[in-house]
């Protein structure tokens, strides 16, 4: 079975394997600190469809030492909720954490 492609991810779907290609890394900046920082990344399958993927800053060493820019990977434990509402980077109707 082939792996699922990123735009077929939806909110809440159970974790399954996604081939992905890690386009860009970013911490989001915040004028005023009230929202809790994320470590971001833009992900995109052979498809051409991208999707965001927001970690824990506060673990952004442990995902730095995992995770490199325009390296493939697949991810297969990943929990998919609704995207963030502030700055979204693709539209997009999930965010994988």
């Amino acid at each position: 079975m082939p792996p699922k492609r990123v735009s077929q991810v939806k909110p809440e779907d159970p974790p399954e394997p996604l081939e992905v290609r890690v386009l860009k890394r970013w911490i989001p900046y915040f004028k005023n600190k009230e929202k809790m920082l994320n470590l971001c990344y833009l992900l995109v399958d052979i498809h051409g469809d991208a999707i965001e993927v927001v970690a824990d800053v506060t673990k952004a060493e442990y995902f730095e030492s995992l995770i490199n820019v325009q390296h493939c990977y697949t991810l297969d434990k990943s929990v998919s909720s609704p995207p963030r509402q502030y700055m979204p980077s693709v539209p997009h109707v999930a965010s994988p954490l």
